[in-house]
Formats: structure tokens, C-alpha cells, sequence
């Protein structure tokens, strides 16, 4: 019969198959051991180079060992041992439900040892045959153990897991899981949106670190320039240092609360400055305040001073009218004599006016004592003639106000 015929032939075939493969294999071996007896002698005298001379015999064999697999495979169709396939099927099995593994860490650890295990087992030529199928089973089992990897707490961590699943999706081989790639993208997504999240908490908690630190520092400055206080001499440079370190100390306590930094310690620190500061600056005060009153009293009396005995013009002119040497011209009411006499005590009330009057800050002075003031000036000014009157204004004009620090 022709399907017997045909039979016969194909188990014929295989039978000429099988002899024919152990017979090329030992054909090869041998062919590479075989060395002629003059070599052997040659290898026995250089004791030096042995051993690296059999390690070199030894890469030979091999080499040519895999070289008869390459042929072997190239040649004859390559038949996939029947456990292998088994296993290989059974992973694309557990594979192909990948949602079920997701939550099981521990079953897609062990399924990913079975197929590192399983390709291992595989000759050469047999793991070139299988690569399409055990490339995307490899990416896809990579995929859900990176899927089940916990987020990192630190941020450096987690810009590196969102990288890796990234990545991870692009390099995708065919014959993956369209799901497992949009899996991948979402957690991705996550992980990335998760990351910028704490990046942005660091930041903020990094700058209030930082604020916190520059609060410690400006107390400690504030500190030290309050130091600087007690070595001052100048009570004007006393009393501006005081102020500033006061309203120094008000303007942090503020920007403190503001900024959310109203801790104990520094609240604390910058009352105690502040409170430092403004005692200062009140006994600055208050002693610059007793000194410029105890200034004013001698002001009132240097004023009262000024304006005690003043000469009237009759009593000025009296005394010039007595100093005429001569009875006659004394006596005459409009004698030269007598003339003179009036211009000189006119002269003399005008530049006493402007000599112990003019000088005086009317503004220092208290409601008695400028009410004197303006009485004895009144009275003398009206007295005198209009060139007299111009000359004591003039005088005013011209005059420099004495201060009360510059009293003897």
C-alpha cells in the first residue's frame, strides 16, 4: 500500500537520522583529540606551557562542540522536549489571567524563577527557536514585579520607579498584553504625579528650613548688637540703637507669626530682646528727657536773666542828660548837648535790645517768662524813633538764637 510504502520510508529516514547524528558528533570529537605523536612530545618537554596549552585544546572542543549544535539546529527542525513545552505552556497560561498575579507577589516571584529555570534547561539552539515566546513572557512577568514594587518613601526613589516603568513600556516586545502596557503607563503616571508631590514638599519643607535657620541667625544678631549698647557713649547713638533692635524685634515677631514659625524658643528669644531693648530705650529717654528739662529750667532763668533791670529809655537818656559837663547845656531843652544826649541813650536801648533780647529763643521759653519777654521788649521798641526801631530790627534779623546747650 503507498501509505505503508510512505511509512516505511519516513521510519527509514529517521532510522538513517539517527545513526547519523551520534556518527558526526564523534566524528568531530575525535577529529579534534586526535594530536600526532611527534605534538604529544613536543607538549611533554615544554612543561612551562602545558596547562595552558590543554585549556586552549579544551576552548577548542567547545568551540566546535557548539559549532556541530549550530549545524545540528540549522539543519534538522528542532523538536522541543515534551516537559519543556509543558512548563513553557503552563506559564503562558498563568500569564495570559496577568490581573490575578498582580496582587500575588509571591506566585508571579516563583512563576518568574520557573521560567528563568526552564531557559536555562534549554540548549542553545533550542532558546534561539523559543525566543519569540519566551521574550514576551520574560517582559511580561519584569512588567507585574515592577507593577508590585512598593513606591519608595524618598523622592530620588520614586522619579526611579516611575523611569523604570516607563522605559519598561517602551521596550515592550510583540506579543505583549496591550492592558499589561496601560497597566504600566497608569502606575507610571502615578508614581511620576506622586513624586512632584514630594519633591514639592521638600522644597517647602527645605525653604522652611531655611527661614527657620535666617530667624535664628537675625536673633543672634539682634543679640550681638544688643551687646554693643552698654559701649556706647553717645546717648543720641544710645537711644537710635535701642529703637532699632525694639522695632527689630517687632518686625520678626511678626513676620514669626505670619510665617508660621511662632515657636516657643523664638517667640521667646525675641520678647526677651525686645523687652531688653525697650528698657533701654526708655532709660535713654527718660534720662535725655530729665536732662533737656533741667536744660529748659536754666533756659527760663537765663532768660529771666536777660530780661531783669532792663533800662528804659528814659532812664538811659537821664543818665546821658546828666553826663553833659556843662549846667547851661544841661539845662537847654534844645542845645546840641541835649540832642546828643537823646541819640546816645536811643543808640544804647537799641543795641541793648538786640544784645540780650535778640539772642533768646522765644519758643523755649514758658508762658511766664515769655510773657515777660514780650512786655519789656514792647515797651522799649516803642519808645524808640523809627531809625532806631529799623536798627533793632535789623539786629533781630541777623541775630543768632543762643541753644540751651551752649549756656555757660
Amino acid at each position: 500500500m503507498p501509505s505503508d510504502a510512505s511509512s516505511d520510508q519516513q521510519l527509514g529516514l529517521r532510522r538513517g537520522t539517527a545513526w547519523f547524528l551520534p556518527a558526526l558528533v564523534v566524528i568531530a570529537v575525535i577529529g579534534l583529540a586526535l594530536v600526532s605523536s611527534r605534538q604529544i612530545s613536543q607538549l611533554k618537554t615544554q612543561l612551562g606551557t602545558f596547562t595552558t596549552t590543554v585549556q586552549e585544546l579544551r576552548a577548542g572542543i567547545d568551540q566546535q562542540g557548539a559549532l556541530v549544535h549550530r549545524v545540528i539546529g540549522s539543519v534538522l527542525p528542532v523538536k522541543i522536549p515534551e516537559g519543556i513545552e509543558q512548563d513553557l505552556v503552563h506559564i503562558e497560561r498563568k500569564l495570559a489571567a496577568f490581573e490575578t498575579l498582580l496582587a500575588a507577589k509571591d506566585e508571579t516571584k516563583a512563576l518568574s524563577g520557573e521560567l528563568t529555570q526552564l531557559v536555562d534547561r534549554l540548549p542553545v539552539w533550542v532558546q534561539t527557536e523559543l525566543f519569540p515566546r519566551i521574550l514576551p513572557l520574560r517582559w511580561q512577568l519584569d512588567a507585574l514585579q515592577l507593577l508590585q514594587r512598593e513606591a519608595p518613601k524618598d523622592v530620588d526613589g520614586l522619579q526611579d520607579l516611575a523611569t523604570d516603568l516607563s522605559e519598561h513600556t517602551l521596550n515592550h516586545p510583540n506579543g505583549t498584553p496591550d492592558a499589561l502596557e496601560v497597566q504600566l503607563l497608569k502606575r507610571a503616571e502615578q508614581v511620576a504625579q506622586e513624586a512632584a508631590k514630594r519633591d514639592e514638599e521638600r522644597a517647602v519643607q527645605q525653604a522652611r528650613e531655611t527661614l527657620h535657620q535666617n530667624f535664628l541667625d537675625q536673633i543672634e544678631a539682634v543679640r550681638s548688637d544688643s551687646a554693643v549698647f552698654d559701649r556706647l557713649t553717645d546717648p543720641l547713638l544710645k537711644e537710635r540703637l535701642a529703637a532699632t533692635l525694639y522695632n527689630t524685634t517687632q518686625e520678626l515677631k511678626l513676620l514669626a507669626l505670619t510665617s508660621k514659625l511662632d515657636e516657643p524658643k523664638i517667640l521667646g528669644d525675641l520678647d526677651a530682646l525686645a523687652l531688653t531693648a525697650q528698657t533701654r530705650l526708655q532709660d535713654v529717654q527718660r534720662t535725655a528727657a530729665t536732662r533737656q528739662a533741667a536744660l529748659a529750667r536754666k533756659y527760663q532763668v537765663w532768660g529771666l536773666e536777660q530780661l531783669r533791670d532792663f533800662p528804659n529809655l528814659k532812664t538811659l537818656d537821664d543818665q546821658h542828660v546828666a553826663a553833659i559837663g556843662k549846667n547851661i547845656a544841661r539845662i537847654t531843652p534844645f542845645g546840641d548837648k541835649r540832642e546828643t544826649a537823646h541819640a546816645n541813650a536811643q543808640d544804647e536801648l537799641a543795641n541793648t535790645l538786640i544784645s540780650k533780647l535778640s539772642v533768646i529763643d522765644t519758643s523755649l521759653l514758658d508762658d511766664a517768662v515769655s510773657e515777660w519777654y514780650r512786655k519789656v521788649f514792647s515797651s522799649r521798641f516803642a519808645s524808640l524813633d523809627d531809625v532806631h526801631q529799623l536798627k533793632v530790627v535789623e539786629g533781630f534779623a541777623n541775630s543768632t538764637k543762643r541753644a540751651p546747650e551752649e549756656l555757660p
